[in-house]
């Protein structure tokens, strides 16, 4: 019975919505209803993609749902475009219809277009040597910038007049030079188009004469200084030597090399850089510049001594074993007592009589005082000291250990180590 209810009721209802209609007095009216579209039950067709029905004035038709347009004006596809895409999309890039150019591709460089944020642009990768300089995406990279001399080597770039010659600026392989004929005495030693023929030859210390042609600076110390000069396109320089020193080989890398009067210069220039010291009298003497005066000194090595100061025969005298003149002229030796003089090695040393004399203290001032021939403490030789075996008293004679047995015993086996070994005579 409930349900019998519930379709009596349903009846009732679409009885009133027709007759509702068709007297015009339905909530919506009927000519923006679009389930009943300038008239009752006439329903608006299905909207395409991402649209919406309307009913407007009676008829029907559609508008697209928030965030979406309709940019190809096709029904068929509805709304196609989303809001959100104009940000990137070339053929509609901020609006509809816009559409970003292509630039140009070719052998001298391939490119895209761009939407970037609603803005259009594009990329191009250019050959080697080709620019895009003026942004015109239709022409691509249409600059050869090898060779053009307001955009050398890259956009913008553009290459200057030179100064001090004469002819135009010139762009080979991306660098700028200068077709020019520089001036007499001037070069374009640096290779910068800004400045032209910047080098004058004559005086250019870093260019002296030629491009490259670098003047030697001076060693400059304690001993000197100094400064690179140019004159005439040859190179030169001065120096200003500090006292008593001077430059004798006219070598500006060493400066003021030469002591004109030290010792450590040598002869050949002493006091001044002409006054060489002649040369020594023969190969036992040596010539020498002490305090810039020409001096002569023998050879200390050979052991040699001008003794008598006469040059003409050289260094004359042995100083190593001479006891009249030992290791230096006048250095007379002396007889120790008990020995004999001596010189050695250059110094002085008294010779004790070999096998008589010694000197065992070793006290020079009392010479040879020990008689090794008969000393029982340095017997033959010094600290030779004679044994004393048992029952014998010892002594040294003639260089030699001996012994004698006391009172009342005899060395009967004569071996010197057990001493006078039997109490009494030997027996028989």
């Amino acid at each position: 019975m409930a349900s019998t209810g519930a379709a009596a009721n349903a009846v009732i209802i679409i009885g009133a919505v027709l007759l509702l209609c068709s007297l015009h007095i339905d909530a919506k009216p009927r000519y923006n209803d679009v389930d009943n579209c300038g008239k009752c039950k006439h329903k608006c067709p299905r909207a395409p993609p991402h649209s919406e029905r309307t009913c407007k004035n009676g008829k029907c038709g559609t508008k697209c749902k928030r965030g979406w347009l309709d940019c190809d004006q096709k029904k068929a596809n509805g709304c196609e475009v989303d809001v959100k895409s104009l940000k990137t999309d070339v053929k509609n890039c901020g609006s509809c219809g816009n559409v970003c150019p292509v630039p140009l591709s070719n052998q001298f460089g391939t490119g895209l277009a761009t939407c970037t944020k609603g803005v259009c642009g594009h990329t191009l990768t250019c050959a080697t040597g080709f620019a895009d300089c003026d942004g015109d995406p239709s022409n691509g990279c249409e600059l050869d910038v090898k060779s053009n001399v307001n955009n050398c080597g890259s956009c913008g770039s553009v290459c200057p007049t030179g100064q001090l010659g004469t002819g135009a600026p010139t762009c080979t392989d991306g660098v700028c030079g200068l077709a020019s004929t520089c001036a007499k005495d001037f070069e374009d030693c640096d290779s910068d188009p800004s400045n032209g023929c910047e080098s004058d030859v004559r005086s250019d210390v870093k260019n002296c004469g030629s491009c490259g042609t670098v003047c030697p600076v001076p060693l400059s110390n304690q001993y000197g200084t100094g400064a690179a000069t140019c004159t005439r396109g040859v190179c030169g320089y001065t120096l200003t030597c500090a006292k008593n020193f001077a430059d004798c080989d006219g070598d500006p890398s060493n400066g003021c090399e030469i002591d004109l009067v030290g010792v450590s210069s040598g002869p050949d220039h002493c006091g001044s850089c002409d006054n060489a010291c002649p040369a020594s009298k023969n190969s036992t003497a040596w010539a020498y510049c002490n305090d810039g005066v020409c001096t002569f000194e023998c050879n200390f090595f050979l052991g040699l001594g001008n003794c008598d100061n006469d040059y003409s025969n050289g260094c004359e005298t042995y100083l190593l074993n001479n006891v009249n003149n030992c290791g230096a002229c006048g250095q007379v030796c002396t007889t120790p007592p008990k020995g004999q003089i001596a010189c050695s090695g250059g110094g002085c040393a008294g010779n004790c009589v070999k096998g008589f004399y010694e000197n065992c203290d070793g006290n020079p001032n009392n010479g040879c005082e020990t008689l090794v021939w008969s000393d029982v403490n340095h017997c033959g030789s010094c600290g030779n000291v004679c044994p004393s075996p048992p029952n014998a008293t010892p002594s040294c004679s003639s260089n030699a250990c001996k012994f004698t047995c006391k009172a009342g015993f005899s060395d009967c086996d004569l071996v010197a180590s057990n001493g006078c070994e039997v109490q009494g005579v030997c027996p028989l």
